[in-house]
């Protein structure tokens, strides 16, 4: 009987309906905002369908020009003059063949739901609901918790629906209630209990709040452009190293000194160049037919590289490279998902440092022979 259960933005088709009044006394559903999921159940699927396709009936002006008014962003105090323009009223909508067509199409799907999904058969969000309200735009909105039926009859389209799902954002209107909470509340005499449950460090469910998972997919902890840009840098690293390595086009020299040039006669004034990589090398010839540019990848003969210090060094530091780069772009990667101390990412920028030094130094094969 001392049992006590909170479900945290639960699906919408979790229990019966009896089930879900059954245990009102012992489940709290907390649901926040606009999210999907506790809305998610066969009817209110049914209703969105219908209510996106009596949508275009509405329209009285050209798909086009809808199309172009709502890219535009629009405020919640415009929106009903917004849609006086663009939308015909759900009372004077043209009584067109397609809207006949659609009468009758709810009309079966009524009839054909109700038969499959009775009344009592269906799903709902368990025991007592507490719906955090959302109040305000951009940074100034706050939340507002509210005791609310169990029937969330439609789904509600917002670029916060998937957000106001996740459990950081649940994590963090619980801290700003509390928070208020805290503000609003007595400041208690120092002759209180000791016993009571202080607010500050746990909440009322028992558990610390500020507990945060140490690992969560995409959740972006220092923002998305500070994640994101190291990750371009360290891939672009890497795809260097792997082209110097891999391929015969890293660098590109034009012949100046035909008396060096040791081919046959056939194909002397087809040769514009030589193309050069770490490890590969290329003849440039032009293709006369579509004037494009051929470049024929070999191995460098083995007396050019033993005796060129200057290879060697650039073969060197692009492997160095390769060798801390990888490490370094999958931690980077987990930056996307976890939470680390400044300490540590000083560590791994003095890391992207030396790996970018080490692709500078590759340059060093321009010196070669």
């Amino acid at each position: 009987p001392n049992v006590k259960c909170y479900a945290f933005c639960p699906p919408g088709c979790t229990v019966s309906n009896n089930l879900a009044t059954e245990c009102d006394e012992w489940v709290t559903s907390f649901v926040v905002g606009n999210d999907i999921i506790p809305r998610m159940r066969g009817e209110n699927i049914e209703r969105l369908r219908y209510e996106f396709l009596e949508m275009l009936a509405r329209i009285k002006v050209s798909k086009i020009a809808a199309f172009r008014d709502i890219r535009q962003p629009c405020k919640n105090k415009d929106l009903e003059v917004r849609n006086k323009r663009v939308l015909y009223a759900r009372n004077d909508i043209p009584s067109t063949e397609y809207y006949q067509k659609l009468l009758s199409f709810r009309e079966s799907r009524q009839r054909v739901f109700d038969e499959l999904s009775p009344v009592e058969t269906r799903l709902s969000v368990p025991g007592k609901v507490i719906h955090l309200v959302r109040f305000g735009d951009g940074a100034n909105h706050k939340y507002l918790p509210y005791y609310k039926s169990r029937d969330f009859r439609e789904i509600h389209l917002a670029q916060d629906s998937f957000k106001e799902h996740s459990i950081r954002n649940l994590v963090d209107v619980l801290e700003s209630l509390v928070s208020e909470f805290e503000a609003s509340s007595p400041i208690p005499h120092e002759d209180d209990d000791d016993d009571d449950i202080s607010v500050q460090s746990e909440n009322s469910f028992g558990g610390d709040i500020s507990d945060e998972p140490w690992f969560e997919m995409c959740s972006y902890p220092r923002g998305i452009l500070a994640s994101w840009i190291p990750i371009i840098f360290a891939i672009a690293a890497v795809c260097c190293s792997v082209t110097g390595n891999n391929q015969c086009t890293l660098f590109s020299r034009r012949i100046t000194d035909w008396g060096s040039y040791s081919g046959s006669q056939e194909d002397y004034y087809n040769v514009v160049g030589v193309s050069y990589g770490l490890y590969l090398y290329g003849v440039e010839r032009i293709n006369e037919a579509n004037e494009t540019y051929i470049a024929n990848c070999q191995t460098y003969p083995s007396s050019v590289v033993v005796n060129d210090s200057y290879v060697k060094s650039a073969r060197a530091f692009s492997a160095l490279a390769l060798i801390i780069g990888f490490p370094i772009m999958f931690l980077l990667c987990l930056t996307t998902c976890m939470k680390f101390g400044a300490r540590f990412l000083r560590v791994l920028s003095s890391f992207l440092t030396l790996v970018a030094i080490c692709e500078a130094m590759v340059f060093l094969f321009l010196s070669s022979r």
